[in-house]
């Protein structure tokens, strides 16, 4: 599968990889072993972020949603949708970690609540 997008965590142990296949995979960065798979994007995944404090993932996927996991368990804890109205190709966290920002084909960039998912703004 394509590979569109990846990241460090930052402490540097994790590396995520963004896949065309709909999913994005989280890997051991010293040995390489796939320690689990995000799975719930319908389309490709493009984008793929850590959290400053490495505790969640933001994924950006060709199915206009952006989902926010849990970096630990991969439990998807946020959809954020409803807004851009074309792929969304790429997403990261504010320094803080509250917020989420994406960009869409749809020419715009959003930034969102990562608590509730609000749409604070459109750029």
């Amino acid at each position: 599968h394509w590979v569109f997008a990846c990241a460090f965590s930052p402490d540097g142990t994790r590396v995520i990889t963004a896949s065309n296949d709909g999913t994005a995979r989280v890997w051991n960065a010293e040995n390489g072993t796939l320690l689990f798979v995000l799975e719930c994007h319908t389309l490709s995944v493009r984008g793929c972020a850590f959290s400053p404090n490495g505790e969640r993932i933001v994924t950006a996927s060709g199915d206009g949603k952006a989902r926010v996991w849990c970096a630990e368990t991969g439990e998807c804890q946020l959809i954020i949708e409803g807004e851009h109205t074309h792929w969304v190709s790429c997403c990261c966290f504010s320094h803080d970690g509250k917020y989420v920002l994406t960009s869409s084909f749809d020419k715009t960039a959003r930034i969102w609540n990562v608590t509730d998912g609000t749409l604070i703004n459109t750029l």
